[in-house]
């Protein structure tokens, strides 16, 4: 698993095969994150379907959701 930086200091990726904790680390990184007065916004590549986003927010404390709702957000602006 690697964590790479981009170029603007607040957004990385998370990189690795499947089953190497990139989604455990993940929410980690996020609930730290939020627990500590930050606004967290999880964007996951599976297709999530809206109960399951809805279930993962009210069980942690920042947002959660599939990829293709920050796409169907970017194509409407």
């Amino acid at each position: 698993m690697m964590i790479s930086p981009y170029t603007e200091s607040e957004k990385f990726a998370i990189l690795g095969g499947p089953g190497t904790g990139k989604t455990l680390l993940l929410f980690d990184l996020a609930k730290y994150y939020a627990d500590h007065g930050k606004t967290v916004k999880v964007f996951l590549a599976a297709t999530l379907g809206y109960n399951v986003c809805q279930e993962l927010n009210n069980k942690y404390n920042f947002e959660v959701s599939s990829i293709t709702t920050y796409n169907s957000i970017n194509d409407s602006s």
